[in-house]
């Protein structure tokens, strides 16, 4: 074989190695990727009084999430137990005592949240007198045993309206 040759075999043979690299890191980085996101309603709540909440859990992908939890803002009081939690449909509810969090675990694959789909979750509790930009912590666990953690806030609306 000439030089020419060998030159193409090892350029060719270079290109497959880069393409198996890509490949590899496809599969492995990017598909291992999960993602989600949480919206936390009311954006503005009454100060001192308890509230009652709503945070949407989107799955941004791709497996399947199984768990959900909320953990207390430590500004708040009122969600220390259980009751703080709203039942939930084809979800079995605990209350993680040592994390002062709400534990919503799928009863049956078919109440998995699917990727690119949302579900709602509800709890209450007391809010400070005041406070801007309180951030309340959320958990997706999904079937693969990945956890992510997700933040959204609330804010406290201390100001009386004006007449």
């Amino acid at each position: 074989m000439d030089k020419k040759g060998k030159t193409k075999i090892a350029i060719f043979s270079l290109v497959m190695i880069a393409i198996a690299l890509i490949f590899v890191y496809a599969v492995f980085v990017l598909a291992g990727t999960h993602s989600s996101s949480a919206n936390l309603e009311p954006e503005w709540s009454n100060g001192g009084v308890t509230n009652n909440y709503k945070v949407t859990v989107t799955n941004n992908g791709p497996d399947t999430v199984d768990e959900v939890r909320i953990y207390k803002n430590p500004s708040y009081t009122g969600f220390d137990n259980i009751s703080a939690c709203e039942e939930k449909s084809g979800w079995e509810l605990n209350f993680i005592n040592t994390k002062k969090a709400c534990e919503y675990i799928a009863e049956d694959s078919s109440d998995f949240i699917s990727a690119g789909n949302s579900d709602m979750f509800e709890f209450s509790a007391t809010a400070p007198d005041a406070g801007f930009q309180l951030s309340w912590k959320f958990e997706t666990i999904y079937v693969t045993d990945t956890w992510v953690t997700i933040f959204d806030t609330t804010s406290i609306d201390d100001t009386p309206p004006k007449t």
